[in-house]
Order: structure tokens, then C-alpha cells, then sequence
């Protein structure tokens, strides 16, 4: 079939890569035909076709198909070897650089194992000596094809000064320039901008000053950024800029009236709430759903912050576990009983076969171990294998929400809040988006809740200091790590 042919079929998505890859390196093609073949996959970004089918088309090139594959294991020149089989046809063809920076751009956020995942190392050492030659030809084609300036480490390598001035200025001044990028940026590189913080921010115009603070927001952990905020947030005399440091923490309590739910009630046991006595009594008395919530559940008496007993609810009382009446000294505290709170008279309930709204007596127990309490990373999940899908789905079910990093496309992390504190999962790079992927999960760490940093409602933690294990409150620990179980789907019978 002649090489027009299969190039039709190409634009028509009619042929696999594979196949497209063979034909045309079967061949003895001219120019004109490189230039057709190659523009029927950039025109369309389809890139990632185009790696495949150099891949494959190179077999026909250098190997048969059994020499291809003994020399394909373990043969990392390889991948260099084919990107510079691209750049050798695109010069055929009569392609410069232009043509391929969007490619090139392409493989930074490619995930691993892809073809274009494996030419990122090339790409970025191709790039990064054009830089070397012209920074500022490469800087206009990176701003050109890149918005999402994930390739500018390489500008970062060739001259970092400039770059950051660069940034800046698109930071403070620019337009039409994504500068939730520009901001994750400076902070993955640890870019040091203090000096934005000086007495001179308010002869700024409202633009930059507000631009200025976004940026302390997201550098909010650093003393010179908060002591900075802290100033604006009493002298600055535009409202939405006040408004803007004043923005609600992550994972913040809801100030809405709340609404009795079996959910609340497993909240507040989690949490470690508290009634006053008076409290408990009057949601009794007044609010029919929380009765007959309560009447399935235990509770915790607390005096003076030591528990003093268990109580339940039972036919309108409050009463002991032998269903007679107690009468609470008005000082306590009454919360909802966590199974890691009970008695060691009291372990018989564990055996009962009693029905509750939740698991609440029968409740999975975790406690951390040695390697743990000296540490801050828990490794309980670590190779847990698990389909995209289903990940997703717990994700959502059990409250995760994902963590931005290193690109938009793909996480690797998810945090979930509860209290003031929060569980980072780490897993292998994953596009939610994809079907069939398969995701293994790594370690889990824990921070401050209030330590996060939102960037239009995206999340980051990059450049926070974690919290060492044995400082979590035990209860606290046993339930992020039950949530984590859930999450990964791991039976926890």
C-alpha cells in the first residue's frame, strides 16, 4: 500500500500506530511524505501515537522483531535512540524546532510507562541545551505552546535568575498568563520572594496587590509571609483583599446550624466532641432524630477530662448499662463513646452481637507500632494494588480530596480532613481520566489541616512540614488509618 495511503488512513484514525509505524519505515519515503506523515498526527496532538508508532516503526529499522525485544529489556539508550529517530525524520521533512515544541512539551506531563513518559529525560536535555544556545527563542516557544509551564525547569537550569524574573513579572503584571502555574512553580523550585513582601506593597495598583498576596497565601508557613498577611489583612483598605486573607482554612468547621444524621454522630466520635450535660439532655428532649439515634449508640462521661463511665439511652433516660437510671453531675462531659475509650470490665460488649447505626463498638482498632512512633510516615498500605476506578470512587465516598503537584493531569496524592489534622496517601501517578489503570499506593503522612494551601480551590502541600506519628492523638491515628483501609478496599476482617 503506498505510504499516501496509509497516511489518509492515519487522519481518518482508521489504523493503529503500530501499524502506521511499520508501513512507514517499510519504505523508501520522500520528504513531502515525512512532512504528511508527521503533520497527520501534530496537527491532531496526537503525540502519543506518534511516539508509538516511531517505537514500532523501529523495528523495521535496525532489529527484527525477536532482536528488538532482546534488546529492548533493560536498555535505557534506547528511548534516547528513538526520540532522535523523530528528530532525524522531522529533519527530512523540513521541521524545526517549532513544530515539535508542543511534543516536547507533551512528554514532561506524560505519566509513566507511556512512549511519550519515556522520551521526557531526552526532551528536557534537548531543550535544555537549545536553551543554552537562545534562552530567549526557546523562553517565546514555551510560552507559546506550554500554558501550563511545566517545562520551564529547563529554563530554570539554564539561567534561573532570569527565569524567576520572568515569572515574576508574568505574576504580578501579566495577562492572560495562568498564574496558578506560575505560583506552583515558584513553590516546587523553593523560589525565595520576601522581597515582594515589603513597605512598598501599597504604592502598588489593586492588581499587583493582589497578586502579591495570592503569593503570600500560598508561601503562608513561612514567618515573613504570615507577619506580611497578618499587616495587610488590618491596613489594606480594599475589602476583597481583606477577604481573601481571610478565607476559611481547609477543612474548617461548617458554621451552619448542625442537623442530627447517623454521619454526625460518627463525626463526633471520631473527633472527640463533647455535650455539656445540659446539652445532651435538651437534643434528648427536643430533636426526635438524634433520640432515636442516641438510643442505638454508647456513650462517654467525662469529669474533669477523665472518663468516669458509660452511659445509654433507654426509654427516655439516661441510664447505666443495666438499663437503671444515672443522674450526670452537671460538670461532666458527655461524648460519643470511641471502642478505644472502653473499660476492660466492659470488653464483653465486643462479643454481644449488637446492632448500631455505625460501627461503633465493633470498630476496627489501630494502633501505631515501633518503626511508626519514631517516625512520620506509615507504610500500612504500601503495595496495595487497586483498578483506577474504584480508587476514585472510595476517594470521593470517604472524603479524599486530591492533592496538585508536579502536573494537573495526574496525582499522586490525596489528603482527608478530619479535625485539624489530615492524612496524606501517596500513590503512583495516576489520570483519573484513563480507564484500565491500575494504581499502587505507597506511604501516608500526616499534617496540620490548617498547614494546606488552596490556590483556586486547588490543594497543595508542597514544602510542609509533616507531623511525627507518636504526636497524633490515638484515636485520631487508629480512625485516619481505618479511612485509609476503606479507601484502598483491604478487607479489615
Amino acid at each position: 500500500m503506498p505510504i499516501t495511503e496509509w497516511i489518509g488512513k492515519i487522519k481518518k484514525r482508521t489504523v493503529s500506530a503500530d501499524a502506521a509505524g511499520r508501513a512507514f519505515f517499510a519504505q523508501n519515503v520522500t520528504s513531502q511524505e515525512a512532512n504528511a506523515f508527521l503533520s497527520a498526527y501534530l496537527d491532531d496532538k496526537r503525540y502519543e501515537e506518534l511516539a508509538e508508532a516511531v517505537h514500532c516503526g523501529f523495528i523495521n529499522k535496525e532489529y527484527n522483531y525477536s532482536d528488538y525485544l532482546t534488546s529492548r529489556a533493560g536498555a535505557l539508550d534506547l528511548d534516547a535512540r528513538y526520540f532522535h529517530l523523530l528528530l532525524e525524520i522531522a529533519r527530512y521533512a523540513g521541521f524545526n524546532d517549532d513544530k515539535l515544541i508542543p511534543l516536547f512539551a507533551a512528554c514532561f506531563s506524560a505519566l509513566a510507562g507511556t512512549y511519550l513518559g519515556a522520551w521526557k529525560k531526552t526532551a528536557e536535555a534537548y531543550l535544555l541545551n537549545a536553551a543554552y544556545r537562545d534562552f530567549d527563542r526557546v523562553l517565546n516557544l514555551l510560552t507559546e505552546f506550554d500554558p501550563s509551564y511545566e517545562t520551564y525547569v529547563v529554563l530554570m537550569q539554564a539561567d534561573k535568575k532570569r527565569t524567576e524574573e520572568v515569572l515574576m513579572e508574568r505574576l504580578l503584571q501579566g495577562k492572560n498568563v495562568n498564574k496558578t502555574a506560575i505560583r506552583r512553580l515558584l513553590l516546587q523550585h523553593k523560589i525565595n520572594v520576601s522581597h515582594l513582601f515589603g513597605a512598598d506593597y501599597k504604592t502598588k495598583d489593586v492588581k499587583t496587590r493582589e497578586a502579591i498576596v495570592r503569593l503570600a497565601l500560598l508561601y503562608k508557613n513561612d514567618a515573613g509571609a504570615a507577619a506580611f498577611l497578618e499587616s495587610v489583612k488590618k491596613t489594606e483598605p480594599l475589602g476583597s483583599i481583606r477577604r481573601l486573607i481571610a478565607g476559611k482554612a481547609v477543612g474548617a468547621a461548617k458554621s451552619a446550624p448542625v442537623v442530627w444524621s447517623v454521619g454526625e454522630f460518627e463525626q463526633m466520635m471520631i473527633n472527640g466532641g463533647r455535650f455539656t450535660v445540659q446539652e445532651f439532655r435538651d437534643k434528648l428532649d427536643s430533636d426526635p432524630v438524634f433520640y432515636a439515634i442516641a438510643l442505638e449508640l454508647f456513650f462517654s462521661v467525662y469529669t474533669q477530662d477523665k472518663l468516669a463511665g458509660i452511659v445509654i439511652v433507654h426509654g427516655g433516660k439516661i441510664c447505666d448499662l443495666e438499663n437503671n437510671e444515672t443522674v450526670l453531675p452537671e460538670h461532666s462531659a458527655v461524648g460519643v463513646l470511641h471502642p478505644l475509650e472502653l473499660p476492660n470490665q466492659y470488653e464483653f460488649l465486643k462479643r454481644m452481637s449488637i446492632a448500631q447505626p455505625f460501627c461503633q463498638i465493633l470498630r476496627p482498632l489501630f494502633i501505631p507500632n515501633a518503626y511508626e512512633t519514631s517516625s512520620n510516615v506509615i507504610f500500612r498500605m504500601g503495595g496495595t494494588v487497586i483498578s483506577a476506578g474504584v480508587f476514585r470512587k472510595n476517594l470521593k465516598k470517604f472524603g479524599f480530596k486530591l492533592l496538585y503537584g508536579l502536573r494537573d493531569g495526574a496525582f499522586d496524592r490525596a489528603a482527608v480532613f478530619m479535625g485539624d489534622y489530615a492524612c496524606v496517601q501517596e500513590f503512583t501517578p495516576t489520570d483519573f481520566s484513563l480507564k484500565s489503570q491500575i494504581v499502587t499506593l505507597g506511604e501516608a503522612r500526616f499534617y496540620h489541616a490548617n498547614d494546606f494551601i488552596s490556590v483556586h480551590g486547588k490543594l497543595y502541600i508542597e514544602g510542609v512540614p509533616t507531623i511525627r506519628t507518636r504526636d497524633l492523638n490515638p484515636r485520631m491515628f487508629s480512625e485516619f488509618v481505618y479511612t485509609l483501609y476503606q479507601a484502598g478496599n483491604v478487607s479489615l476482617k
